[in-house]
């Protein structure tokens, strides 16, 4: 595998367990790239990105529309999910385009759609193509369509149909070509096509007709090229044509030539161009050219010329494009450039340039696109752009930069390396970079450096190695390094080493690989290693060992790969390993395994990727895995997808990549990907795309606040664990199921266990109310006029109180109460007393001062009465006197009667 081939899989290692489930589309505010992500490092207030790319931009879908004056975004507009490849202005101040795309803002279109004057899409305009539209022309009330398409608007049309342009209506013109149609262009009553076919209108054509724009006919107009045609422009009785055919109309002409609109013959006009002429169009008397050539009109001119209309000789216009040059567009005496270069003019211009048609100056119009541009239309002051974008504008950033995770925008963060950064690891307020670069953080570092986190700003940290860098571990005081290098400033260290982060100089740790290492991972003062070597720290091993970090030895535990290991996640006691190889610890294996990290035996974990996986991650208990793979656990998935960690089974998300998805790293609200790819879960994504989790608010209010809980949410979930006491709000909570469990509080009943589920972008609360454990206390006393005090638990309302007489408490706390009688004259206090009352139970203090004195009942000697009958009776016995009573009960029971009865006749 070439060094080129393996950056794209430089290791991702995340080991980052929060949060919940996530979107299955990326989110529209994040930033995109222009070029292939290799590695990220997330943190809370940034998400760190690596790779070869020059610019980030925000992301603004495969269509924008510009400002002819300053090359701004011009208002509001609906993002487009895919590649634009036409646009073509409706004349009312809207916009058709056509492509390879399925939906536009939030309105499903495929392929072909109609954008409004005020940037929103036609919701009444729909004429969805089956396949990819190339070319669009309007011609007072029909829209002329050209493509790959076999269906068009509901109705079969082989790659060319007209529409009504007001309706989407498709009409009855319908020339039928057998191959893709790739440009249009409408003279009077001629509708000219350019493109792949052989047959049209009814007639063998190859590669370019007329048809009549009432029968849809090709007329007797017959060039013949024997090459596809990209480009037609028409200037009176002249057709000017570019594409990839060496003769036209009857004579040798090399990719572009003009033909006689009647007879179908080659002028002797002979620019000769070099390479496929992918433009042509006419402009202040110039035939200006654009394609992949390098010498036109008898002069080297790189893929962008101006060429006399008379002579088809080349101006002396030289604004020596960079790379390819795929649209112009002409307006208010400005030429528009589209194409795949970053410089013209010996300027910088990322994919658009716009020159002066006049004085042949490149402007200062400069929006910046992140990709390809293959699509112009201007009309007014706004130009529209397509093609193979993501985003426009935005800043450049050679190779490293730094997303703010809330706003998706590109911080200040710039350290510009001279060369691609291919892995990055994070620790403290220090980011570690590693890859083929000699200069970074505006300083002199060859393959690895420490930045600043702040500034990016290379620290004084410089180990120095001679070759590339892959991977990359943190831990304690020093970094772990693997790659291919073989020295670390003046020491042999042969393609992995340890490197201390104050002096930056290696340490004594040697394992000495044979060959590449790629990944790396820590658990437990082991360090696990792969890549593609087959001996390292003393042993054969083959591409994957568990090394002491002691002394770099390679322990006992063995796990051979057959082929190359690209990425290493551990996980608890598991090890799971992601690469090229079809065997791992000597079970089949496909792209990826797991091992135990005990016995370095596989475990049943067998998801079976078709093609390599080159980053794994942890997140919500669940593993993301990514690579080249197209199928993996026996279903399709595209390059990247979410599996079972225990037993490998992919789960229902799928949000596919149209390209490799190489790293992966994750945060406490997004899971963010990154690779090569340029759509990504629908949508137009360069490179690199983030997967916001689906999130909520979970809020306890407990009463009293001294009370404890626990909650059990989805795993990941913060709390999953923990006892909290009194009140707390989670944000950023994972979607799911959640379950409260209050904890006992003395004294108080505990509310019950609840459940509720939590939805995207909702708030749950659990209110909850411990109520005091409570019972009854009866205080009933003898006489009413004596007086008494009640201890009781702490919140008992008669604490501190002085009573007089009976008295009941309800909703009294439990626990223990004592009574106290006061002394009252003439009578003995009773005796004090505790008792405890229990949950919902009740106690009764029944208590009696006994009259005092030496012979006497009641004080005064008073005749006393006892009711004769049922409680409430008027009738009433009259006593004998006190000395009568004694004769017949005894002195101590006369008078305790005596006493009771009288007060029993008070409280009657």
């Amino acid at each position: 595998m070439s060094k080129a081939s393996l950056a794209l899989l430089s290791m991702s290692i995340v080991l980052f367990s929060a949060t919940a489930d996530i979107q299955t589309t990326p989110d529209p505010d994040t930033w995109v790239v222009n070029g292939p992500i290799y590695s990220m490092a997330a943190t809370p207030s940034a998400v760190y990105l690596a790779g070869l790319f020059s610019r980030v931009s925000p992301y603004t879908g495969g269509a924008v529309p510009l400002s002819t004056t300053n090359g701004t975004t011009v208002g509001s507009f609906a993002k487009v999910n895919g590649q634009v490849f036409a646009i073509e202005p409706d004349g009312s101040g809207g916009w058709f385009i056509g492509g390879d795309f399925t939906s536009v803002g939030s309105q499903n279109r495929n392929h072909l759609a109609h954008i409004l004057p005020d940037g929103t899409v036609d919701g009444a305009w729909v004429a969805d193509a089956d396949n990819v539209v190339w070319a669009l022309a309007v011609s007072g009330s029909t829209l002329y369509v050209g493509g790959q398409f076999d269906t068009i608007g509901g109705e079969s049309r082989s790659r060319i149909a007209a529409l009504d342009k007001s309706t989407g209506a498709v009409t009855t013109w319908n020339p039928a070509a057998n191959d893709i149609v790739g440009t249009l262009v409408v003279s009077g009553s001629v509708v000219y096509a350019g493109g792949n076919f052989t047959i049209i209108g009814g007639q063998n054509r190859t590669c370019l007709a007329a048809l009549d724009t009432s029968s849809g006919g090709a007329t007797t107009w017959n060039p013949s090229p024997n090459g596809v045609v990209y480009s037609i422009a028409i200037d009176g009785d002249t057709i000017y044509v570019g594409g990839q055919f060496t003769s036209i109309g009857g004579a040798t002409r090399n990719r572009i030539a003009a033909i006689s609109a009647t007879t179908g013959t080659a002028t002797a006009w002979n620019p000769d161009a070099n390479g496929t002429v992918r433009v042509v169009k006419l402009a202040g008397g110039n035939v200006y050219a654009g394609g992949q050539f390098t010498t036109i009109g008898g002069q080297s001119r790189t893929y962008l010329a101006a060429l006399d209309p008379s002579t088809g000789l080349a101006t002396s216009w030289n604004p020596q494009a960079s790379n390819y040059v795929y649209a112009l567009v002409t307006a208010d005496g400005i030429l528009y450039v589209a194409g795949a270069f970053g410089q013209v003019a010996g300027q910088s211009r990322d994919f658009l340039a716009a020159f002066d048609i006049s004085s042949g100056n490149l402007t200062d119009w400069n929006p910046g696109a992140d990709d390809t541009c293959a699509a112009l239309a201007a009309a007014g002051n706004v130009v529209y752009v397509g093609g193979l974008l993501a985003g426009v504008g935005g800043v450049v950033r050679n190779n490293i930069a730094a997303i703010d995770p809330l706003s998706g925008a590109a911080t200040s963060w710039n350290p510009n390396a001279n060369e691609r950064v291919n892995v990055l690891a994070v620790s403290g307020d220090t980011v570690y970079a590693g890859g083929a670069f000699t200069e970074i953080g505006g300083q002199v570092r060859n393959r690895l450096a420490a930045l600043d986190t702040t500034a990016g700003a290379a620290t004084s940290w410089n180990p120095d190695l001679n070759n590339w860098v892959y991977a990359l571990v943190p831990q304690g005081d020093t970094v772990y390094v693997g790659g291919e290098f073989t020295s670390v400033g003046t020491t042999t260290r042969n393609r992995i080493a340890a490197i201390n982060t104050t002096t930056g100089l290696r340490t004594s740790w040697n394992p000495d690989a044979n060959d590449w290492v790629i990944a790396l991972a820590y658990a437990d003062n082991t360090i696990y290693a792969g890549g593609r070597f087959t001996q390292i720290g003393g042993q054969a091993r083959g591409r994957l060992a568990a090394l002491n970090t002691t002394d770099g030895s390679a322990t006992s535990w063995t796990a051979d790969a057959n082929w190359y290991v690209y990425t290493l996640l551990a996980h608890e006691n598991t090890l799971y390993v992601g690469g090229a190889f079809t065997t791992l610890s000597g079970q089949a294996r496909s792209g990826i395994g797991a091992l135990n990290r005990t016995t370095g035996a596989a475990l049943g974990f067998n998801p079976t990727a078709n093609d390599y996986v080159s980053a794994l991650a942890w997140l919500y208990g669940k593993l993301y895995v990514g690579g080249g793979f197209t199928q993996i656990g026996g279903v399709a998935r595209l390059r990247w997808a979410e599996l079972d960690p225990t037993t490998g089974t992919p789960t229902s998300f799928n949000a596919g990549a149209d390209a490799p998805v190489v790293t992966l790293a994750t945060s406490p609200s997004a899971l963010y990907v990154g690779g090569t790819f340029y759509k990504i879960g629908g949508n137009a994504r360069g490179a690199f795309a983030q997967f916001n989790t689906l999130l909520g608010t979970v809020t306890v209010d407990v009463t009293p606040n001294t009370a404890s809980w626990t909650l059990a949410g989805p795993p990941g979930f913060e709390g999953n664990g923990t006892t909290y006491t009194g009140d707390h709000t989670f944000t950023d909570a994972p979607i799911g199921d959640y379950t409260w469990t209050g904890n006992a509080l003395a004294g108080y009943n505990t509310p019950a266990t609840q459940t509720q589920t939590l939805t995207d972008g909702g708030t749950i609360t659990f209110t909850k109310t411990w109520t005091p454990q409570v019972g009854t206390v009866v205080v009933d006393v003898t006489p009413d006029t004596a007086n008494w005090t009640l201890a009781g638990p702490p919140g008992f309302e008669g604490n501190g109180q002085t009573y007089t007489g009976d008295h009941m408490f309800t909703d009294a706390p439990i626990g223990d109460y004592t009574w106290t009688g006061s002394a009252l004259a003439g009578y003995n206090t009773p005796a004090t007393q505790t008792q405890t009352l229990t949950n919902a139970g009740t106690i009764t203090f029944t208590k009696t001062w006994t009259a005092t004195g030496g012979g006497g009942g009641t004080p005064g000697g008073c005749t006393k009465q006892l009711a004769m009958g049922a409680e409430g009776s008027q009738t009433y016995a009259t006593l004998p006197a006190p000395a009568d009573v004694m004769l017949l009960l005894g002195s101590g029971a006369a008078l305790a009667l005596a006493g009771r009865i009288g007060n029993r006749r008070r409280k009657k």
